[in-house]
């Protein structure tokens, strides 16, 4: 949802107020008609509800992809035959819209543990930009936490500012 900002992964990390006061912060920037605002709000709102009602967190993950499993078991399909290749999450960039450091590499991290699992064959598509594997368009050196949360880099590294 393109209004939401800063929801923690796994939700349980922070409550709902957090994220619920980010959005109405940035409702408040956005260019609409009234009714088309509260529409968005409401819409955006009731997403985030639904996010933490769901309890969003690695076991929701790995329930969804042990569906899909099944699904190719059941007919005979490798798992290495399904790409999973659109899973990335924005970085949060100033005023823009994304997720904190911490919340973005746990996603990566708990997403590419669980496509490894079961076997599914995944690819990162995204160099630069908000999605990115570097920490900023301008200097493009990777960012060591996005590469070790891909099983990329050994060692630890943290978020970086």
């Amino acid at each position: 949802d393109k209004y939401l900002d800063e929801v923690p992964w796994p939700v349980h990390h922070r409550p709902i107020e957090e994220p619920l006061a980010r959005l109405q912060e940035r409702m408040q920037k956005v260019s609409l008609d009234p009714i088309a605002l509260e529409k968005a709000r409401i819409g955006a709102a009731a997403n985030l509800t639904k996010l933490y009602a769901a309890g969003a967190g690695r076991d929701t993950l790995d329930a969804r992809f042990s569906k899909v499993a099944a699904w190719a078991r059941d007919r005979g399909i490798s798992p290495r035959r399904i790409l999973i290749g659109e899973f990335g999450v924005l970085r949060k960039n100033g005023d823009s819209p994304g997720a904190l450091c911490e919340d973005r590499i746990r996603w990566l991290s708990d997403i590419r543990e669980i496509m490894d699992k079961y076997g599914f064959s995944w690819s990162y598509f995204s160099y630069d930009g908000p999605f990115a594997l570097v920490r900023s368009d301008q200097d493009r050196e990777f960012d060591l936490s996005v590469l070790k949360a891909l099983g990329l880099r050994n060692g630890k590294t943290g978020c970086e500012s």
